[in-house]
C-alpha cells in the first residue's frame, strides 16, 4: 500500500470513520502523516515499515479495503500533514467531498480507541442475542440498527457525525454487528463490486 499524493475525485476508494481516542493516546500511540514521515510514506512501500506500528483500526481498515478488492483508503491521520496548518484547512474545507465521494465508508461504531480494531476481520465477535421473557415465553429482543449506533462514542464526536452524515454508503461496525447503509435507497451500489 502506497499513500496517495493527492485526492481525485474520479479515483474509487474507501473512507475511514474511527474514534482516534484521547489527545494523550494520539499523540503518543498514533501514526501520523508529518512533515518528518513524509517522504517515507509517498515512497513505493512506505506503509510496510510502519503497518505494524499502525493502529489496529487502521490495519484492519486496510485489510477489509483490500479484501473488498480496493486499492485507495481515506485515512485522516495518515492523508492530511498533522503538523502543517495550511494542510489541514485545506483538507478539512474538503470533507464534504472526501466522505461523499468514497464509494463506502467504514464507520467504526466499536471501541473508544483507534487501537480497538474491526470487530469480526481480525479478531472475533462477541456475539450474544437479547432474550426477555414474557407469558412465560422466551423471546428474542431485537435492537433497531440506531440503538447500537447511538450508545457508542463513535456517534458523540462531531467529526464522525459529519463523516457518517457526509458518505453515501456506510459500512458500520457495531460491538457485535456490522450493517450497510445506504442514504439514497435508489443509490446505485453497483460501484462497491466493481
Amino acid at each position: 500500500m502506497r499513500l496517495a499524493t493527492a485526492w481525485v475525485k474520479s479515483m474509487k476508494y474507501v473512507a475511514l470513520s474511527y474514534v482516534w481516542g484521547s489527545v494523550e493516546m494520539a499523540r503518543t500511540v498514533m501514526v501520523m502523516l508529518s512533515r518528518k514521515n513524509t517522504s517515507q510514506l509517498h515512497s513505493a512501500g512506505g506503509f510496510a515499515a510502519i503497518f505494524d506500528t499502525l493502529p489496529r483500526t487502521i490495519q484492519d481498515s486496510i485489510h477489509l479495503a483490500k479484501s473488498l478488492g480496493f486499492r485507495y483508503l481515506w485515512v485522516d491521520s495518515l492523508c492530511i500533514q498533522q503538523d502543517d496548518e495550511q494542510d489541514k484547512k485545506r483538507l478539512i474545507g474538503l470533507m464534504d467531498k472526501i466522505y461523499g465521494s468514497s464509494v463506502l465508508t467504514i464507520c467504526v461504531a466499536s471501541g473508544d480507541h483507534a487501537n480497538a480494531g474491526l470487530p469480526g476481520i481480525r479478531q472475533p465477535r462477541e456475539l450474544f442475542q437479547d432474550l426477555g421473557r414474557c407469558a412465560g415465553m422466551d423471546l428474542l429482543i431485537v435492537r433497531l440498527v440506531e440503538d447500537r449506533i447511538t450508545d457508542s462514542t463513535w456517534n458523540t464526536r462531531a467529526w464522525t457525525f459529519q463523516e457518517r452524515l457526509l458518505s453515501n454508503r456506510c459500512l458500520v461496525f457495531a460491538d457485535d454487528r456490522v450493517f450497510f447503509l445506504v442514504v439514497d435507497p435508489d443509490l446505485d451500489c453497483s460501484a462497491i463490486n466493481s
